[in-house]
């Protein structure tokens, strides 16, 4: 098999979309408890280095690592978490997005800050 270009690895759709550099005190703002209103489950987020960790309590799932793709937006291999921010740049929520089905449009979650 032929191989691939020196110094390059084949990247994902996801990894595509560049992710982006913020301060830890930037991310440190995201850091907290949300509840899935809806469901009445509690999502807890904590910082690890340059990424965010994400558990959805009770749920069974593995804690899933998020990395910023904007200053309000991170993307794990299948969520995208997007933060809302009041006047003076206070976290009052998330969206919690999951992509559906090709041609469906994508699960969206609204998670409120506790």
């Amino acid at each position: 098999a032929p191989s691939p270009t020196p110094g390059r690895t084949a990247i994902t759709s996801e990894q595509m979309q560049q992710s982006v550099v913020l301060s830890l005190g930037l991310l440190d703002r995201y850091v907290g408890e949300y509840l899935h209103v809806a469901a009445g489950t509690m999502v807890t987020i904590r910082r690890d280095g340059d990424k965010l960790l994400v558990n959805v309590l009770d749920s069974g799932r593995p804690e899933m690592s998020f990395v910023a793709r904007s200053e309000t937006r991170f993307a794990s291999s299948i969520f995208t978490l997007e933060f809302q921010l009041d006047g003076q740049g206070k976290v009052t929520g998330a969206t919690w997005e999951s992509a559906g089905p090709p041609g469906a449009a994508p699960n969206r979650i609204p998670l409120e800050r506790k």
